[in-house]
């Protein structure tokens, strides 16, 4: 029988068993310390991570660069210092038992971050010193620090070469378009696909129920304050191991994580951010452009920003956190354009030996995006106050102001991240990952207002749900070894999935006795009832193996196998290659000692296009009632053949630091697209004529530069001086659609031809007057015979510059400056505006040539003041030739030079570190404070007669590009930002 007495006895003996080796532990181990600063001018640098090499041991530096690591076992270790911005730093360290061994690092400045690690491969990273592919990072952490931002966009836009961002207007949450390069291949929406912590997120432009032509980009969800860094591989060459649909890059945005940081309070880093704000008109419109000028620019008024945003950093050797919560609610520039996000973000690291990592990220968002009626739409303010003289003759402008579209979206992105260490030179590593979305569009039209739209006039209520939902699963496992003492290889395989889900509900009905019932089930008529569904799936096998040797020569070979569901039955099996070399010729002794690294790179990929959703299918029947009843009928005709696009690049440049202070990295490409998919009509003889049919027949190339060139040449303890200089070239040509017809947008301008770039204006020139050759008046426009090429929507130069000023030690002044050239805009605002009389110029042209109130001008009213003048004379023929390059009837007459300069980013901010101590003592509870103005698209100077020259009237992934058609212009934005250190 158990005896309780003898177990008490036995208490003592346990604790004491216990408690001896833990104090032995303590009493045996040393410690290590020392402080951490800026070399060249002597500043602490705190939050530099000191870690031994090869443990999970470790520390951050304090306020005053100083760090601690305890209960360190003795030995001898390398000690390894990193702080951003900073070269690599290491030292050997003896720790003695109950001894302190002091270790203090003087850090050098490295302008082109050469140790920074970046991602080259879908399982792979390296030093920026020895990537064999052109890899470009976004510090956004560091941005967001000097500025606001609504979205990713502004965060990425202007920063790397290359890739240029845009907004398709000034909507709240709009669609923005990626251009990456010189575009890819001809398929698909030219769009990078993009990861948010190894998860592939769903990019999509979101439209719905029409509201003119805008849409909503899903990325709106992602907020700019989590973000820590964003990577772009900009083409096949860097992202030929991600496979099909990587053809125009991948983008890998990597959010906020735990950090261990001393000097905090309780060892947590709080952060808590607050932003007021004002969206104000950039650009008013003019009478000399308009002549309801003024009551175009009374749309507008001032929409103001709050921001909130609360942070939390910390953890230990074991376990690291970040959480946050963000709220950013804004109205933009006119009725009925407003965001409301709220954001929750929770990432956890654990390591819980050296061998075994697990990384947990989780993010919630609830966004609430109003959207305004505009662009191609009788019921936009822009629509009725820049088309006639008069008005609001479309519709009242309180039915405008009372119509609703609201988008309320509920999205959750999270992943578990294992890392396995087994033994020495192997990591395997699991990651699975969800982006669960579900968006809910109400659109109402409330009854008893003046729409001028019969439909709409009795009450209209429309839902769009859509639900997507899509998994990414990735393991691989890489292994790394060294058979000779100069050589050293690294092998990775590895498995992707990707599992898409998307489902849609449509219901409008009309019809409503009043507006104080706004329930859909109250609409007498029933508009629309529908439903999609679709299921796609894409998986993959990868191997890569990179050599390393004499950490001179440099050699990558990857190989990737891809299936889809969306291509053929029959094609045959899909495989991407790469592969890529760099030297660094620093290495050897004939270069100058300035010369700090000089590298050289090339590489050459392929990666592909998906054909679209219902390409592989033979034959789809669609239900369609008759006079019978309902019936099958064919709706889709597809190739069981069809296969990807497959787009190839090949890229050759190098990198340079000289001086330790400057930094140049030059790129140049060369794209191939091969197997474009184009739709040929089939003869109507075969009776299948329900759609074009899909055929692997098309090409294109493309081709390129990208330079930058950064430095920091003026560097002391209270004062510094960084800029960066990008500069990017592009162009492209299509060479074969396989014999089918020219492919236009839905205005008939753009188009997709053999012999020219992707997208090109492509109209009737208007080559000048013609006259009577009798009377000498006027008879109409000379035109030219066949259509001509008048200039492409996308730049064929873009370039930028950003400087930062650190003064009086505090101060910080950011400026980042943008432009573009070969840039060209179709006015469609003016063409209608010139059809309907809204013109003062086209107005008193027509009162001189005496067309005011008929034919071409008949909506024009005579201009008081303006004499008619003589046919024949010189003045006629004058006014006449340039009333012909006004007529509306004809395109290329509003396509415009839009070349531009832009100061699109601007802050001055002041960090109040160096005063708290004096006002509040050391053991205060804030340890910094920042206050920052800022501003965003500050000033334009443009060639383009129209109020913006980034929109797209019908959305960021229409064919229809560069078109200006009552599309509200990008606001201009201030911000007051005060950002709290705890």
């Amino acid at each position: 029988m158990f005896n309780f007495k003898h177990f008490k006895i036995l208490i003592p003996i346990l604790l004491t068993i216990l408690i001896l080796p833990i104090s032995v532990f303590g009493m045996v181990n040393g410690t290590i310390k020392g402080k951490v600063i800026d070399k060249q001018t002597g500043e602490a640098l705190p939050g530099a991570n000191i870690i031994i090499k090869g443990t999970t041991m470790g520390a951050a530096s304090g306020p005053d660069g100083s760090y601690t690591i305890a209960n360190v076992p003795p030995g001898t270790y390398t000690l390894v210092a990193t702080f951003i911005g900073y070269d690599v730093a290491e030292q050997q360290v003896n720790v003695v038992a109950d001894e302190v061994a002091n270790v203090n690092f003087g850090m050098r400045i490295d302008v082109y971050k050469a140790e920074e690690i970046v991602v080259t491969g879908i399982a792979s990273k390296t030093s920026r010193a020895v990537a064999e592919v052109s890899v470009s990072r976004v510090a956004a952490s560091e941005l967001t620090n000097v500025n606001t931002y609504q979205g990713t966009d502004q965060l990425i836009n202007g920063k790397i070469a290359g890739v240029r961002v845009k907004r398709s207007s000034g909507n709240a949450g709009a669609g923005f378009r990626f251009t990456v390069r010189s575009g890819g291949g001809l398929n698909g929406d030219e769009q990078p696909i993009i990861y948010v912590d190894g998860v592939r997120i769903d990019n999509s432009e979101f439209k719905g129920n029409y509201v003119g032509g805008q849409g909503i980009s899903l990325l709106a969800d992602l907020n700019p304050e989590e973000i820590e860094n964003i990577e772009v591989l900009k083409g096949p060459a860097g992202a030929a191991s991600y496979g099909t649909s990587g053809a125009n890059g991948v983008i890998l945005i990597t959010t906020k994580r735990g950090k261990l940081t001393p000097g905090a309070v309780r060892g947590v880093d709080l952060q808590y951010k607050v932003v007021t704000g004002w969206n104000t008109q950039a650009e008013d419109y003019s009478t000399k452009d308009f002549v309801s000028a003024n009551d175009a620019n009374a749309i507008f008024h001032t929409g103001h920003i709050i921001q909130n945003t609360i942070s939390a950093a910390g953890g230990s050797n074991l376990l690291r956190y970040f959480a946050s919560f963000d709220s950013r609610i804004e109205d933009s520039i006119t009725h009925n354009n407003s965001m409301n996000r709220k954001t929750i973000r929770a990432n956890f690291d654990v390591v819980p030996n050296d061998k075994l990592t697990f990384r947990i990220n989780t993010n919630y968002t609830y966004n609430t995006l109003r959207r305004p009626e505009n662009d191609n739409n009788i019921i936009g303010f822009l629509g009725n106050t820049l088309l006639f003289p008069t008005s609001y003759l479309f519709s009242d402008s309180t039915a405008i102001e009372g119509v609703v579209d609201k988008n309320v979206s509920n999205r959750f992105i999270g992943s578990l991240q294992a890392e396995w260490s087994p033994f020495k030179g192997f990591t395997g590593r699991f990651s699975v990952g969800i982006d669960e979305h579900d968006l809910r569009q109400d659109q109402t039209f409330p009854v008893n207002l003046d729409y001028g739209v019969s439909q709409l006039d009795q009450g209209d209520r429309a839902i769009w749900i859509r639900r997507s939902r899509q998994f990414t699963y990735t393991i691989d496992g890489n292994y790394n070894f060294s058979p000779f003492t100069d050589l050293k290889i690294n092998a990775v395989l590895g498995a992707q999935l990707f599992d898409r889900r998307l489902e849609q509900v449509i219901t409008e009905k009309f019809g409503f006795l009043t507006e104080l019932i706004s329930n859909i089930g109250a609409g007498q008529q029933l508009q629309s009832l529908d439903e999609t569904f679709s299921h796609r799936r894409e998986a993959g096998i990868f191997g890569e193996v990179n050599f390393s040797l004499k950490e001179q020569y440099f050699f990558t070979f990857k190989l990737r196998r891809d299936y889809a569901s969306v291509i053929g039955k029959n094609a045959p099996s899909i495989f991407y290659p790469g592969a890529s070399f760099a030297l660094r010729l620093d290495k050897y002794n004939f270069l100058p000692s300035q010369l700090n690294l000089f590298k050289f790179r090339v590489a050459y990929g392929e990666t592909g296009i998906l054909p679209a959703l219902l390409d592989g299918i033979p034959l789809l029947y669609t239900a369609e009632p008759g006079g019978p009843g309902v019936g099958g009928v064919i709706g889709q005709i597809g190739n069981d053949k069809i296969k990807p696009e497959r787009v190839k690049e090949f890229e050759i440049g190098f990198d340079a630091e000289i001086f330790n202070n400057y930094a140049i990295e030059f790129t140049h490409y060369r794209q191939k697209a091969k197997d474009s998919i184009i739709g040929r009509r089939l003869p109507p003889s075969t009776g299948k004529t329900a759609s074009p049919v899909p055929f692997n027949i098309g090409e294109s190339k493309g081709w390129g530069f990208e330079l930058l060139f950064q430095g920091t040449p003026i560097r002391s303890r209270k004062f510094s001086l960084d800029f960066t200089l990008i500069n990017s070239w592009q162009d492209n040509e299509v060479q074969d659609l396989g014999g089918a017809q020219p492919i236009f947008d839905g205005f008939d301008v753009n188009v997709i031809k053999e012999g020219l770039p992707k997208h090109e204006f492509f109209v009737i020139p208007v080559l000048g007057a013609e006259f009577d050759p009798q009377t000498g008046e006027y008879l109409g426009p000379k035109l030219g015979e066949d259509r001509v090429a008048m200039g492409n929507p996308v730049p064929t130069y873009n370039g930028s510059f950003t400087l930062n000023i650190r003064f009086l030690k505090n101060f910080n002044l950011y400026i980042l400056t943008d432009w573009a050239t070969g840039h060209k805009i179709f006015n469609l605002t003016n063409q209608f505006a010139y059809r309907f009389g809204n013109n003062p110029r086209f107005n008193e042209l027509a009162t001189m040539l005496g067309l005011a109130g008929k034919g071409v001008a008949r909506f024009s009213q005579p201009v008081e003041g303006v004499e008619q003048l003589t046919p024949g004379t010189p003045e006629y023929q004058k006014a006449a030739e340039e009333f012909a390059k006004l007529d509306w009837r004809y395109d290329a007459n509003f396509i415009e030079d839009a070349d531009f300069f832009k100061l699109r980013e601007i802050s001055i901010s002041y960090s109040f570190k160096d005063l708290l101590p004096k006002l509040f003592g050391a053991n205060r509870a804030i340890r910094d404070l920042v206050i920052t103005f800022s501003a965003n698209n500050v000033f334009t100077a443009k060639k383009y007669s129209g109020a913006e020259v980034e929109l797209d009237w019908n959305g960021s992934r229409s064919l229809s590009r560069g078109q200006d058609f009552l599309t509200l212009q990008n606001p201009r934005v201030y911000n007051l930002q005060f950002r709290f250190s705890l």
